[in-house]
C-alpha cells in the first residue's frame, strides 16, 4: 500500500573542516555551496515510491562548520497495513530515513529531532491523525551490507469506524432490503398478458 506527502524538511550537522577564519565572531562567514562539493550523511528514504524534490540541492555553511541542507519532497511512500481490526484498526504511516553509507558509529542522529505535522490539513475522510515523536532504528539496504542508522518521522492514522458504518455499511443494508422487498406482481402479470395474447397471434 501507498500514501501521498508533501513534506519540508532541513538536515542540521557540523563538518570541522568546513570552518573559516572571519575574524567577525562566531556565526559569520556563511556560504552557500553545491551539495555535491561537501561532505553528507547519504540520506536516503528507503520507503520511497515516487518522491520527488522541488527545490535546488544547496548547502548553507557558517565559518563554524554548521551545515543547513533544505528540502521540499512530494510524492508516495511504501505502508505495510494491518486490516486485522478493521474498521476499528490504527495504522503507523512512516517516513524512514537512512544513511546508507556510514555505520551506526559513523553517523548519529540528533534525540532532538523533531517533527511538525499539520494534520488538520490531511486530505483524508474517515481517518483521525497525530503526529508521533521521531524514533531511532537500524536498517539493512541489503543482506551483505552492514547496518545503518534509520530516524523514522511518523503519523499515527486512526480509522473512523462511526464513518465507515454511516457511508458505506448502512447504505449497503438500506440497499438490500429495498431488493429483498420488490413485488413480484408486475413480472406475473406481463406473463399472464403473454399467455393470453398467444392464440390470437397463430
Amino acid at each position: 500500500q501507498r500514501f501521498s506527502i508533501d513534506a519540508y524538511i532541513e538536515f542540521k550537522w557540523t563538518d570541522r573542516r568546513l570552518e573559516i577564519d572571519t575574524g567577525d565572531g562566531p556565526g559569520s562567514g556563511e556560504r552557500t555551496l553545491p551539495i555535491s562539493s561537501i561532505w553528507t550523511p547519504r540520506l536516503t528514504v528507503v520507503n520511497d515510491r515516487g518522491l520527488s524534490a522541488t527545490l535546488e540541492e544547496f548547502a548553507d555553511v557558517d565559518a563554524d562548520g554548521n551545515v543547513v541542507v533544505r528540502q521540499r519532497i512530494a510524492g508516495q511512500l511504501a505502508v505495510d497495513l494491518d486490516l486485522r481490526k478493521f474498521p476499528f484498526d490504527a495504522q503507523r504511516l512512516p517516513l524512514q530515513i537512512v544513511s546508507s553509507r556510514y555505520t551506526p558509529e559513523e553517523v548519529v542522529f540528533s534525540p532532538d529531532s523533531y517533527m511538525v505535522a499539520r494534520t488538520d490539513e490531511f486530505g483524508a475522510r474517515g481517518w483521525r491523525f497525530e503526529g508521533l515523536a521521531p524514533e531511532q532504528g537500524l536498517y539493512r539496504i541489503e543482506e551483505t551490507m552492514p547496518e545503518s542508522p534509520m530516524l523514522i518521522f511518523s503519523v499515527r492514522a486512526d480509522r473512523d469506524a462511526s464513518f465507515y458504518v454511516l457511508t458505506l455499511a448502512l447504505p449497503m443494508v438500506a440497499s438490500h432490503a429495498i431488493l429483498t422487498r420488490l413485488p413480484s406482481g408486475p413480472l406475473s402479470s406481463m406473463t399472464d398478458m403473454r399467455r393470453r395474447r398467444s392464440p390470437s397471434s397463430g
